[in-house]
């Protein structure tokens, strides 16, 4: 029985005009009557509050699971973060190295080339020498020609450094593509030359697809078209 439909029950045994009498034993037998009802009535509501109070515990417990689950959501979000500029100030200093031995590099081939033109120069002065102190035109000749057989072969050597200087140096700074990259851990630099959009990234083949540092198994690979070397450690 519902509250309203106590009230009603309640009214219907109450005198209803201003001069109806009623004795102490209509009382008597109508609230005798009327007992059961209302005690009925408060089980039912007592029954009903318990019902709210449990299922009000159960959302207190599924809230608090909740913010257990935000709070997780959120370490890991700042975990991710961490690794992620971990990794950009990484490639960073590995991209500032590069810079720098790159630098050193073509400061080193300046050098040499400096050295072999001085080279060059006493060995012409030197084969001057000789022909001038020749004391015959065989003698002259066959100055002249050892004069220029080491000429040429220090140029054939100096000219055979250079190129293997220019060959590494294209090996490092020439986008390959990204099926000739090794497949062994070796760590790479990633490149998408058709994206504007996207920038070179440190990348190594690592559970079967190319993953950034730090990547656990089951996030998403990434697919470079192109890439290049890292240059090996002196």
């Amino acid at each position: 029985m519902t509250p309203e439909q106590l009230i009603a029950e309640v009214e219907a045994l109450l005198p209803s005009g201003p001069d109806q009498v009623v004795t102490k034993f209509d009382k008597l037998h109508r609230w005798h009557w009327l007992a059961p009802l209302v005690l009925d009535a408060l089980r039912a509501m007592q029954a009903s509050l318990e019902r709210l109070t449990t299922e009000r515990e159960d959302l207190r417990a599924q809230l608090t699971a909740r913010e257990e689950e935000c709070r997780e959501l959120e370490s890991r979000r700042l975990m991710a973060y961490r690794a992620y500029c971990d990794v950009s100030r990484r490639l960073d200093e590995e991209e500032r190295d590069r810079k720098e031995d790159r630098a050193r590099a073509m400061a080193s081939l300046d050098q040499e080339k400096q050295f072999h033109a001085e080279e060059l120069d006493q060995l012409r002065a030197m084969g001057w020498a000789l022909i001038c102190d020749a004391t015959n035109a065989e003698g002259r000749a066959s100055g002249f020609r050892a004069w220029m057989d080491i000429e040429m072969e220090r140029r054939q050597k100096a000219e055979a450094e250079r190129d293997e200087a220019r060959a590494e140096l294209a090996r490092l700074t020439t986008p390959r593509p990204i099926e000739e990259a090794p497949k062994d851990g070796t760590w790479i630099v990633g490149l998408w030359p058709d994206r504007q959009d996207a920038p070179a990234d440190g990348l190594q083949w690592r559970l079967g697809g190319w993953r950034r540092h730090g990547e656990p198994e089951g996030c998403e690979t990434h697919a470079p078209t192109h890439f290049l070397p890292l240059p090996v450690k002196p």
